[in-house]
């Protein structure tokens, strides 16, 4: 997606999006409905003070909308949903609404891993454009197939297929109007159908297409575990931003390990692909740097961690059988070391970050509701005592991500963490 005359562009890569005004002219075409709220929508976006919002939308979408377009042309679906994530999330990758849906296509958790992505401390695959897109499109496949139109399929994706279902049962009725005008449907929802078709015909009203990606199409090259990003583009000679921007999922810029779904994916543009390819064949080995770190007394695994900018789950990776309560002073500790980390000043951190606590308390029956941005570090430090000591009591891993207001029911341990 990209901007010509100042607009947004959509649809197929040659033909104006007015040309699916013609039923015949595409496959799968979604029909827009004639009524009053979806020309009210439309009649706004093609007023001049959405000329800004349609640049700004058009600027990020410029990298995703070819690809997504050509996953709707596969599986036969409407080309015009490549418009749904710019009344999603605006097309941004890092987007958070205040439920907890993430990425371009707003994926909720429970709906991303029922879907095999992978949310840990390493990656959230809900900001991986190409994964969630495939997320995506099968939820909408599954919600035309349960409810019988795309009206209804699209309610279903924001409002949730159950609260479409049970409006529809309650009526008899898969009519996504009539739903509405009873009052049967969530707020938003009445209101977020008639506004992505509001824009799907502002579009064609406008005749938007396509353009061609700046970096054009894209690819993805199997990469090992402890990749760093920006050492990879450096040795390939590839701008980091464009790297870094398309696999926007890895909290640290450092591949992970392989998930359920196989090799961890790197998604690289088509004109940059030999060059990392190369890299990634010939010259594995400068791509990750490890530093030996030697343990000194009071140092801790999240103190290590905190210092060099690396989650927990790293150590455990490089340090395979390690014991976090048994650190003797002088053991060696393999550390992975993010590009433009200076190993001795982290090193030095973790000294300042080891400063003693308080005992660890006595009475372990209390507990603690976990708050958002919460670590067993912090939490630690807070209470006396340390990450490792809290991890042990509750029955987890140090390197464990904790969900704010979860619930660790453990009636075998002495203090229970909201977890």
């Amino acid at each position: 997606m990209a901007l010509l005359a100042g607009s947004l562009l959509v649809g197929s890569l040659t033909a104006p999006l007015s040309a699916l005004a013609d039923p015949a002219s595409a496959a799968g075409e979604m029909q827009i409905p004639s009524h009053p709220a979806v020309e009210a929508y439309a009649r706004r976006f093609e007023e001049a003070r959405w000329q800004p919002w349609f640049e700004l939308v058009g600027g990020r979408a410029a990298h995703f909308a070819a690809h997504i377009t050509a996953s709707l042309r596969q599986r036969g679906m409407p080309e015009e949903l490549v418009l749904l994530p710019a009344i999603e999330s605006e097309y941004r990758s890092g987007a958070v609404s205040n439920r907890g849906a993430v990425g371009i296509w707003q994926l909720m958790p429970a709906t991303a891993r029922a879907l095999g992505l992978v949310i840990d401390d390493l990656r959230d695959d809900r900001r991986d454009f190409w994964l969630a897109t495939e997320a995506a499109l099968t939820v909408l496949e599954q919600n035309l197939r349960i409810l019988g139109n795309w009206d209804l399929a699209v309610a279903a994706y924001n409002a949730g297929p159950g609260r479409i279902r049970d409006a529809v049962a309650l009526t008899g009725s898969r009519d996504f109007w009539e739903l509405r005008s009873r009052g049967l449907l969530p707020r938003q929802t009445a209101e977020f159908v008639p506004r992505f078709y509001g824009l799907v015909l502002a579009a064609r009203r406008l005749q938007l297409q396509v353009a061609t990606p700046p970096n054009g199409g894209w690819s993805r090259l199997s990469a090992p575990a402890g990749v760093d990003l920006r050492i990879l583009a450096r040795l390939a000679g590839v701008p980091a931003d464009v790297l870094l921007a398309a696999n926007s999922e890895l909290h640290y810029a450092l591949t992970p390990d392989d998930s359920p779904r196989g090799p961890y994916l790197l998604k690289v543009p088509d004109r940059y692909r030999a060059a990392l390819a190369e890299v990634l064949d010939q010259r594995s080995d400068e791509l990750v740097r490890l530093h030996l770190y030697r343990i000194r007394r009071g140092d801790t695994l999240s103190e290590v961690a905190i210092a060099f900018g690396i989650p927990v789950s790293l150590l455990y990776r490089y340090n395979p059988g390690i014991q976090p309560r048994r650190l003797g002073v002088g053991a060696s500790l393999l550390v992975p070391v993010r590009d433009g980390i200076d190993p001795a000043v982290a090193a030095r951190q973790v000294q300042r970050l080891a400063s003693p606590v308080a005992a660890p308390p006595a009475d372990w029956s209390g507990s603690y509701v976990v708050q958002k941005g919460d670590s067993l570090w912090t939490i630690g430090r807070r209470h006396g005592t340390s990450a490792e000591q809290l991890a042990a009591a509750n029955g987890i891993r140090t390197g464990d991500v904790l969900r704010a207001n979860g619930w660790l029911a453990r009636p075998t341990v002495r203090f229970r963490l909201l977890h």
